[in-house]
């Protein structure tokens, strides 16, 4: 099928990008763009695979999908769940420094920081998972 290399090269990039963008995480400005990039480009490969094969229909068969399907889906969903803290957290620390309290900037970069580890570390399951998932349906 040549939707499954497609996919897997743009998530390979996307993981390659966030890997980028964390290294890049003391240059603020080009965290930001790195990271932003990166989120968008995830979501837009969600988009693709759901255009592509039914992706969200598939998922809502939970009960008869094979196991590793349903975790694939677990850490994808969980992962695209924690991009929206992780967002509001980055936008609110990068927009407004000033108005904040430190003792509330700290916080804000403690969560945005551990929900972000957390969320890189589904997305690194999510690859690695999807390997899994992509087999032609003539294999055993």
């Amino acid at each position: 099928m040549f939707s499954s290399p497609f996919f897997q090269i743009q998530n390979a990039l996307v993981l390659a990008i966030l890997l980028w963008g964390l290294k890049e995480r003391y240059h603020r400005k080009r965290h930001v763009v790195i990271m932003t990039s990166a989120l968008l480009w995830d979501l837009l490969l969600v988009i693709q695979i759901q255009f592509a094969r039914h992706a969200i229909q598939k998922a809502m068969a939970a009960p008869t999908n094979p196991l590793v399907l349903n975790v694939h889906v677990t850490f994808a969903l969980t992962t695209g769940l924690l991009y929206l803290p992780i967002f509001f957290m980055g936008t609110k620390l990068k927009k407004r420094p000033l108005t904040l309290t430190p003792a509330t900037h700290a916080r804000l970069r403690f969560w945005h920081k551990n929900i972000g580890i957390t969320a890189f570390a589904l997305r690194c399951l999510t690859f690695v998972s999807s390997f899994f998932i992509n087999r032609p349906s003539s294999m055993p």
